[in-house]
């Protein structure tokens, strides 16, 4: 059971015999208490009852704000104050801006990174190479990772998942082989976008060769990483062997590599196995039903290969087969998921 902050703090009232940077030091450390507890407006009260707040206050205010215009707004009072941002102040806003997402504000929080010499430290330059990623500008995050003088593993993990999640495999590819080179652990994430990467150029001799490395690593029985080979083996066209990883792995996995399985069946026209796999997901409750489920374009996909949309809904219960396709669909939209599908399947 969480202990109410607000007891924490009435005892630091009482107990206010510390000099001011004590005071202040114990305010800070409520100030994230609170929000982690979400009394938001408790938080803020707290750090207004600092008389000098240090980069620390201001770093707790900004992270409680976190992807929220908000935090951009007290990053640019702590600057006004003035104080000056550390690492993770830095690394704070970036993951802001990623997520509203604000790439002129990013671009001038990297100025300012540079301008005090944190662009190259390991924490930010993570940070950065994140931004970058997720806002679409994969050169400038590799130009960030060629800049940092000395790497760790999470720098390298940054720019593996950045450049593959950015269609750009064969350097996700390039800099995991330099990850190991250098004697960095793997990471489910690296191991993961490395595993996309092989899956984006149908390269089963690498989609193997990373598999072979995460059981070497113990990384093979991870949902991340199982649900990437999967999905990797699939593409390859090795739908036996991504059926073999999905068996091994199925009581942990979640809807995604479900999904991923579907997908492989459906690539192949294997209707029948899509059918199955879409029963046993909904027997384990584990089915989702939207406009957008991957899981509907899988089963779509599969039964289109074979001419037998009409008959695949029907069986679902999802349309009355007589008046299929001009009548309405009872639990989502059809044609928001497979327009290519139905579309051929009434010529």
């Amino acid at each position: 059971m969480e202990v109410d902050p607000r007891r924490i703090h009435a005892g630091v009232i009482k107990a206010n015999t510390a000099g001011a940077s004590q005071y202040r030091f114990h305010l800070n450390n409520l100030i994230t208490l609170y929000f982690k507890s979400g009394l938001v407006a408790e938080a803020v009260n707290v750090f207004h009852q600092i008389p000098s707040p240090n980069v620390v206050s201001w770093t707790s205010l900004i992270s409680g704000h976190s992807n929220t215009p908000f935090g951009l707004g007290y990053f640019i009072s702590m600057l006004r104050h003035p104080t000056l941002p550390n690492q993770r102040t830095i690394a704070i806003v970036l993951k802001t801006c990623a997520s509203l997402p604000s790439l002129f504000f990013g671009l001038q929080i990297h100025a300012l990174s540079t301008k005090l010499s944190l662009a190259s430290e390991p924490f930010s330059a993570s940070a950065l190479i994140h931004f970058y990623s997720k806002t679409q500008l994969p050169t400038n995050a590799q130009k960030v990772f060629d800049e940092i003088p000395e790497r760790d593993a999470v720098c390298f993990s940054s720019v593996i998942v950045g450049l593959a999640q950015n269609s750009k495999p064969i350097d996700a590819l390039s800099y995991f082989a330099e990850m190991r080179a250098c004697g960095f652990g793997s990471t489910d994430y690296s191991v993961s976008a490395a595993l996309r990467a092989s899956a984006e150029l149908a390269s089963l001799e690498q989609c193997r060769m990373v598999h072979a490395h995460s059981v070497v690593n113990g990384l093979d029985s991870n949902v991340i990483v199982g649900t990437a080979l999967v999905d990797g083996y699939g593409k390859c066209g090795m739908v036996d062997e991504a059926r073999l990883v999905f068996d091994q792995l199925v009581s942990i996995l979640n809807l995604i590599g479900w999904n991923a399985m579907m997908s492989s069946y459906a690539q192949q026209g294997d209707k029948d196995s899509v059918t199955e796999l879409f029963s046993m997901m909904e027997y384990r409750g584990q089915s989702k039903w939207n406009s957008g489920d991957r899981a509907m374009r899988a089963m779509t996909t599969g039964n289109t290969k074979i001419g037998s949309v009409g008959e695949f809904f029907h069986r679902l219960g999802l349309f009355d087969l007589g008046s299929w396709p001009r009548s309405c669909p009872k639990r989502l939209n059809h044609q928001a998921v497979c327009p290519n599908s139905c579309s051929s399947a009434m010529h």
